[in-house]
Parts: C-alpha cells; structure tokens; sequence
C-alpha cells in the first residue's frame, strides 16, 4: 500500500513538472538569447547603461538610427539610444551588398574565403562563369 502511494505520488509530481516543462524550456532559452546578447555589450563608467561598438555601411547609419529608436520606444526604455561615429584606423570588414540574383553566388565565394578592404568582389565574376562551369 506504501509502495503505491509512492509511486502514484512520484507519477502525480512528474506529471505536473512535464505540463510545465515547454515553458520552463522556452523562457530558458529566452534567457540565454539576453544574457548571450548582454555578454557582447561593454558597461559605462558610470554603470547606469551598456554600450555597443559594431561597424554598420555609412549609407545605413539612418536605417540603423530608426531601429535603435524603434527598439528604445518598443522596450520603454528610460535612456534613450544614442549612435555616434567613431572615427578609426582599423580596416573595416568587407560588406557586398547583393540582392536575391547575387546572395547565391556570394554564399559560394565566402565559403572559399572573404576577399580583403577594398578587393574586387570575385562574386560578381562567379555569377557569369558559374554557368558554364557547372552548367
């Protein structure tokens, strides 16, 4: 009698864990999403708000502004986003814009490795050989 009441109780418990476990999951991994994001921001000296640094196409500097303030006002956040351009002597990373016809092609040549600053981008020849190469 004991033994299964125990083991009706145990079953009872793991019943009752399992019907919370898709959400203990889900707002885990949530929490591992913010914290994975939080690790790549730097703290103020003054420790009331987090910086980021990132390299962003100077043409983008707008769109980026509008989704820095989209995010403060959607989050509520007390402090508002301020985006300032820090001028550097490090090389910049290699950006290619492309579109749906080139993201292809450019998936291909950057598994072969990234072409350097200011390189012609190979992208664009793969696009005309890659036919007759493969055709």
């Amino acid at each position: 009698a004991v033994l299964s009441k125990s083991r009706d109780f145990r079953r009872g418990r793991l019943e009752q864990v399992a019907g919370c476990l898709e959400p203990w999951g889900e707002l885990a991994r949530r929490e591992k999403a913010v914290f994975h994001t939080l690790n790549k921001l730097n703290v103020d000296v003054t420790h009331q708000c987090l910086i980021a640094e990132g390299w962003c196409p100077t043409s983008k500097l707008g769109e980026v502004r509008e989704a820095l303030h989209r995010a403060a006002v959607y989050s509520g956040a007390a402090v508002p986003t301020v985006l300032n351009v820090v001028r550097t002597r490090e090389t910049p990373p290699t950006y290619f814009r492309s579109n749906k016809l080139t993201a292809g092609f450019q998936a291909i040549v950057d598994a072969y490795g990234m072409a350097s600053y200011r390189e012609v981008n190979p992208a664009i020849f793969s696009v005309v050989t890659f036919p007759f190469l493969f055709g």
